[in-house]
This record gives C-alpha cells, structure tokens and sequence, in this order.
C-alpha cells in the first residue's frame, strides 16, 4: 500500500513540493519511529548538499511523531516543541537514501524528550534530543475545561479570511504580490492603541541587538514582531492563543520574506511554550486586558526571559473605577475583560521577581490615533483583521479614552 503522510501539509512529512517528504512509519515493537527519506533537489544547495536547518526540521517531525505512537505517561496535557539539539557526523545530500530512527528518552512533569538517529549509506549520519515542553492542553484545540478562557478568546479573535482580505486591499491599491513587503501590512496587523507608532515606543525600551532572542506574547498576524526582527535584526518567536491569527502570522511573513527571522506557535501567556530563560528579551503588546491571572502571566513572563532581559508591557490599563462600553477591541462583553491598574500589573511583576525601570503613559498618543488621519493613510485598516465589528470596538475605545477610563501605558521591567 502506498505511503500516505500523516499530515499532508506539514513541512517535514508533506510531499516533497511542500515538504521535505519525509516517510513516517510507526516500528512494530509500539516504542519507535521510522522515517525514510530521499531528499528532493529543491530542498540542496549547489553541491548537493540539504542545510542542517532543514535536517532539524526532518528531526523535529520524526521525534514529535513517537508522541502519537509511545503516548506520554502523564495524561490530561500535551506537549509543543521545545529544544533541539543535533551532533552531525556526516552531510546530508541529495540523491541517497537515509532513514530516521526515533523514541521516547524521558518524561516528566515539565518536559518529555526523545532521542533521534540519521543513518546514511555509510552509516551513523546525525543523532539528536528534542525536548518537548508540556503545556495545558494538548494541539491546537483546548478544552474548556482545561483552559476556560481559550474558546471566548478565539471566538473574539477568530476570524476566516484574514490573509486574503489584506493581501485582495493591497492589490486594489495597485500593489502585486511580489512587491508588498512588511511596512505595506502596518495598517492591519497593528493591532494596539497608537499602531507603528506604538510599537517603535516599545522597540525602544527594548534595546535589541542582532544577537538577541525576543519573544512577542500575544503576538497576533505578526506586525510588532516581523517590526521588532525588522529593525534590529534579532530573532523573534510569537505566540498567539487563537490559530487564525497565527495561520496568517505565518502566511504574511511567508509573502514578506521574513520567515528565516521570525517564526510563531499556539501558546498562552498563562503558559509559555518554552524553557526558562530561553529569551534575551520579551515584548507584550495589548494582552493583559485578556488574563485574569496576572500574577501568573508575569510569573511566565520572567521565567522565559535571561537575567537582565527586558520585559516590555505596553497595555491597556484602568485609570477610573467605571463600567466600560462593550464590545472592546479586546473583547466582546465584560465576562472576559481584565483590564487593571498600573499598580496591579506592578504588584504582580515584583512577586515574579522583575525589577521595575519605569512607566511611560501614552494617553496623547491614543487621543492622536483616535481623532487625527493619518498623513499617509494605509490600504489596510483594523477592519481588514477583525471585520466590520471593528467601527464599534475602535468607537468604544475612542470613548473610553476621552472620558479617562482607560491610558495605554508601557512598563519596563527587568529581569534578575
């Protein structure tokens, strides 16, 4: 019977125009993997030669596989990908036949790993360990009774569509495809109080270098980040709780030729997808006003981030105790509406062990972005992201803003 890959779309076992074509076998003994693989020549450089970043994609594939075949011991979870450490003894080329051998190493309660194995015609090509971090839920469909805020935060947030809406607005406005870049997307894909404007302030209290890591939590399609990776050179990781937004994250950086800088998964702020001090630095746009456990939000914030690493909060926060109009940009009703005071956010983030720096409060920017056009008006608009309910929500915020109930402020903390 003919090999079908077990995710058609995936990049490590989808057919080789798609994917690497990478023929992932359960073994009989139930514990291992298998994987059979002859590299396509698109995938080499001009000597034949398939770059190690594309073997690890292979591995990554293989190894998160034996989950599906050796379940891990620990029930009620799930696990993303985390680490990948690979030792190469050979290269890979184009036009031989290799095969992968995978199993389950360890499990625990933080993390499982799984050890990996390339062999070539001449033997032991590449071994490797991935760790794969657990997380509350499993994939990318929690359940509400493992993380009840998830389904109201996608059904707010989702939204079908999103990519060809941008890019059908872009081509109306006489851009094609091969020339929209990542400043033609700012209009939609800025989605916080003050736009670009916005996300340069929090660029600046960021201070990156080339060299560094960045994570951007509750990064949406991807602007402030492709923004942040863009400016500095840095890498930089979003995640976002809804797939819609980080379907077209990744899309949009795709059409932009951003994809070697930036990359996005599913995940929360509630429980990060990744190792302690895995970032140099960590940016929060315009999500605390969605988590109610603020104190475990900054918890996981200052545990991803390197001693010393900046963490960047620009949100939306109470200034007067009073009813808010809804639907916010944030949410829908006030069920799942948590936004706070400075002071809360504060609190939360001295518990978790973050140095406070300073606060810098952007009310004069959120009456510009309200009230004043732009001098240069973007194709693509909020709309373009959220739909027509977006007239509404922005209205809400305008009002909220002119009557002192709401500032956007940026914090600055670091991390010890």
């Amino acid at each position: 019977m003919a090999w079908e890959p077990p995710y058609p779309t995936c990049i490590g076992c989808g057919h080789e125009v798609d994917g690497l074509g990478v023929e992932i076998r359960p073994f009989g003994d139930g514990k291992h993997v298998v994987g059979l693989w002859s590299p396509a020549p698109q995938w080499a450089d001009d000597k034949g030669v398939i770059p190690r970043e594309f073997v690890w994609t292979a591995f990554d594939c293989v190894t998160a596989y034996v989950l599906f075949v050796d379940p891990p011991k620990i029930s009620g979870g799930g696990a993303v990908t985390g680490n990948i450490a690979a030792e190469f003894f050979d290269d890979v080329m184009v036009g031989e036949k290799y095969r992968f051998q995978s199993w389950r190493e360890s499990d625990n309660d933080r993390s499982i790993i799984c050890g990996g194995a390339l062999y070539g015609p001449s033997g032991l090509v590449a071994v490797a360990d991935q760790e794969m971090i657990r997380t509350k839920y499993w994939g990318f469909e929690p359940g509400k009774e493992i993380y009840p805020m998830t389904e109201s935060i996608e059904k707010h947030y989702g939204t079908a569509g999103i990519v060809s809406r941008i890019v059908q607005a872009l081509e109306e406005a006489g851009l094609d495809r091969s020339s929209i870049d990542a400043d033609s997307l700012s209009g939609a894909d800025e989605f916080h109080i003050g736009g670009r404007e916005g996300t340069e302030h929090v660029a600046t209290a960021l201070e990156l270098r080339e060299s560094d890591y960045l994570l951007d939590v509750g990064c949406g399609i991807g602007g402030p980040a492709r923004y942040f990776a863009q400016s500095s050179g840095a890498a930089v990781t979003g995640i976002d709780l809804t797939p819609e937004f980080i379907e077209a994250a990744l899309e949009l950086t795709d059409l932009v030729g951003m994809a070697q800088m930036v990359d996005f998964k599913i995940g929360s702020a509630t429980d990060i997808p990744f190792l302690d001090e895995t970032f140099d630095a960590v940016a929060m746009l315009h999500v605390g006003m969605n988590v109610e456990d603020k104190e475990q939000m900054m918890k996981e914030l200052a545990r991803v981030c390197r001693p010393h690493g900046k963490v960047v909060i620009y949100d939306v926060t109470i200034a007067t105790e009073s009813d808010l109009p809804y639907p916010m940009p944030w949410s829908t009703t006030s069920e799942h509406s948590f936004p706070e005071a400075v002071e809360k956010y504060e609190e939360a983030a001295a518990d978790a062990g973050l140095r406070h720096l300073y606060n810098s409060d952007h009310h004069d920017l959120a009456m510009r972005f309200f009230h004043e056009a732009p001098a240069a008006p973007s194709p693509v608009s909020l709309g373009h992201l959220m739909g027509p309910r977006m007239l509404e929500m922005r209205d809400n915020a305008a009002r909220a803003v002119e009557q002192g109930l709401i500032r956007p402020v940026m914090m600055v903390f670091e991390s010890s």
